[in-house]
């Protein structure tokens, strides 16, 4: 039997029992048998987004900011969604902690109606200052907000050893849609855990001689729990972002620039964890590395570091490294949404 060229006429797909026919070339004939048997299905027909990305397989549309999405086709569709939540702020003072990456959540095949849907992107924690002593609501990332889903915002790090209060890092509602942002690693000297939500933050420790050179647990990641600090002043690292294979860097490259795509690579990874921060100024290496994914680095007290490197990576939704003194430091990573189909 022949086919018809591309797999396609007009508007329609031609199918088979397990997703759509190979391209090629179909006889006229073979054509209206098709079209018999029902084997024809309307093809997604789409706008919106700041960026729209044709592969040879799929079409991206990419929001990284608030927007709608609007499905123009006259019948219901299926579309993959990826939906991330910002990363959370690093936390400053006596080691702080890594920020929190931000919640992962893969829409696979979801039904959508005709009609816009509208879509809202979760920023990134912003940098505490030198003063603040708790962390808090300002200092989360926000929630991004999609087709019913919400993907929350990482919790932030710690800035304060006696006021850090782990409960206070992921707020769950208790909804069915709603997946839970990381939590944050903690700081001090009182060898506490890092705060609870998709993944923990990891704890700090007080170690060796002064007693009060502490190191800061990494931020939890949306793939694993951040590193509790090592000890001898060592911080703990972010914890990795969630692997999303439908939505890798490769595909996505047009829409983003070279740190964005070697950052978040073939493999996909979203929501990394920050790495904590270390108080000693001596010890160059006694920092916590970023969860792949976005996750900021670490540094220790004393130290500058590109912004780039500390804070969190926008549009990946990690979240900011700790820094180990008391001055401003790294802000969470902004959320994303992407579709294909």
């Amino acid at each position: 039997m022949g086919r018809f060229l591309g797999g396609r006429i007009g508007n329609f797909i031609q199918k088979k029992s397990s997703g759509y026919a190979d391209s090629g070339v179909h006889s006229i004939n073979d054509q209206v048998y098709q079209r018999s048997l029902n084997g024809w299905k309307e093809g997604v027909n789409a706008s919106g987004g700041d960026t729209l990305v044709q592969t040879s397989n799929y079409t991206y549309h990419v929001f990284k900011n608030p927007g709608n999405f609007t499905l123009n086709s006259a019948t219901p569709q299926v579309i993959d969604v990826l939906i991330v939540g910002g990363g959370g702020a690093g936390g400053n003072n006596e080691g702080g902690g890594g920020g929190g990456g931000g919640g992962v959540k893969f829409l696979d095949q979801h039904p959508i109606t005709p009609g816009a849907h509208s879509i809202s992107i979760g920023g990134g924690g912003p940098a505490p200052g030198s003063s603040n002593s708790n962390p808090g609501s300002s200092d989360r990332g926000g929630n991004t907000i999609a087709f019913g889903w919400t993907a929350a915002g990482g919790a932030p790090g710690s800035q304060h050893h006696a006021l850090f209060d782990p409960g206070q890092n992921s707020l769950n509602p208790g909804s069915g849609t709603w997946v839970r942002g990381c939590g944050g690693g903690s700081t001090g000297r009182n060898n506490i855990p890092g705060g609870s939500g998709l993944t923990n933050g990891g704890r700090c420790v007080s170690a060796g001689s002064p007693s009060d050179i502490d190191a800061g647990g990494g931020g939890g990641g949306a793939g694993g729990s951040g590193q509790d600090a090592q000890g001898s002043y060592h911080a703990g690292d972010g914890g990795a972002g969630l692997a999303v294979p439908a939505f890798p860097a490769d595909d996505l490259a047009p829409a983003f620039d070279a740190a964005w795509v070697s950052t978040v690579t073939s493999e996909g990874r979203y929501g990394g964890g920050g790495g904590g921060g270390t108080e000693l100024t001596n010890v160059s290496n006694g920092f916590g590395s970023g969860g792949a994914g976005g996750g900021g680095n670490g540094r220790h007290g004393g130290s500058s570091w590109p912004s780039a490197d500390k804070n969190g990576m926008d549009y990946t939704g990690g979240g900011g490294g700790g820094y180990g003194g008391g001055a401003a430091w790294a802000g969470g990573g902004k959320g994303i949404v992407i579709i294909r189909y």
